[in-house]
């Protein structure tokens, strides 16, 4: 059966059925009596990846493992019908509309608390199966669209020549004592104008994460993934839009919210679904910025990563710049 990741990174999946043998499995039904197993190193690492990523495409998972397609979906199989992981009934409605492509997986009840008894930690307190039934297409699909950035970054960062990746959560240590204290550490808040009216806003980055280089030069990035699905902009500030979050980060790098986060420098990722929707970001930032653009934000397309790699020199600037991450 073909497995396709979607261009745009929406991950989608189907009720049809495999060949195990001379039986059929359905793939959003457990066996009744699996095979038995013992986690291992590298069912752990799945587990892991699950924890750090919410969910992730066989595909992904794939990446992350670096074993062959078919191992990895043998090993899927495996967990997943030991109870490990779940397959979320959330995707199928993306079947639906998509057609065929990888399964989504997520880390269930059973594989927090078998990483938690690995581990340590209190991981295991929370609802994960409760939480994966109830989740929608749409947040499925965003969140997975994030890891069709994060998974191949981590992957690139593993080669010796590349930066060190300090992701998301691992950064909240490196934060200020005050910030690391709040509700939400990865809240940016910005006083926009709109029009004659000022507009309090706050944002969260889809992802925040460093670079740290082998001299301990620290590049550190937001990433907004955008799906499509967002308008780019509204008449007025009250509404999420592509505009609102740009004004966002412009007003409060100027009003030096990047150093609630203990930041010198930032610079903010827009990954989206195709050339035409980066061209039309672009018209909107040369807009509010008077036609001058801003060196603050990096536009690409989830098949600009997936072709290339997240490292490559597929950026563009807001001032219409090609350049890498590393650059």
């Amino acid at each position: 059966m073909r497995q396709v990741l979607s261009a745009s990174g929406y991950t989608i999946s189907m009720v049809a059925t495999g060949t195990t043998g001379a039986r059929t499995t359905k793939r959003f039904a457990r066996k009744q009596a699996p095979p038995n197993m013992v986690l291992t190193e590298r069912d752990i690492a799945i587990l892991r990846g699950l924890l750090r990523f919410r969910f992730l495409t066989s595909t992904q998972i794939q990446l992350l493992d670096s074993g062959s397609y078919a191992s990895v979906m043998r090993l899927m199989r495996t967990i997943y019908d030991n109870g490990f992981v779940d397959v979320p009934t959330g995707q199928i409605a993306d079947l639906v509309a998509y057609g065929n492509g990888p399964n989504v997986y997520a880390l269930s009840s059973r594989g927090a608390k078998a990483l938690a008894a690995y581990e340590g930690g209190d991981i295991d307190r929370l609802r994960w199966s409760l939480n994966n039934a109830r989740l929608k297409p749409r947040f499925i699909r965003h969140t997975t669209g994030i890891a069709s950035v994060m998974v191949p970054l981590l992957v690139a960062c593993r080669d010796e020549r590349a930066p060190n990746l300090i992701d998301h959560h691992d950064l909240v240590p490196l934060f200020p004592a005050e910030t690391q204290r709040r509700a939400n550490p990865f809240l940016w808040k910005a006083t926009v104008q709109d029009h004659a009216t000022a507009e309090r806003i706050a944002l969260v980055p889809d992802r925040l994460f460093s670079l740290l280089f082998a001299d301990s030069m620290r590049m550190n990035f937001a990433l907004e993934l955008d799906t499509g699905e967002m308008p780019v902009a509204r008449r007025s500030m009250k509404g999420t839009s592509i505009k609102r979050k740009l004004l966002g980060y412009l007003s409060g790098w100027r009003s030096k919210a990047h150093e609630e986060w203990g930041f010198t420098r930032l610079r903010v990722l827009f990954v989206t679904s195709s050339r035409q929707r980066v061209a039309t970001m672009q018209r909107v930032l040369d807009d509010i910025t008077d036609g001058r653009g801003s060196g603050m934000f990096l536009f690409a397309t989830l098949d600009d990563i997936e072709r290339e790699g997240p490292l490559a020199s597929i950026w563009e600037t807001g001032k219409a710049e090609r350049i890498s991450l590393v650059s």
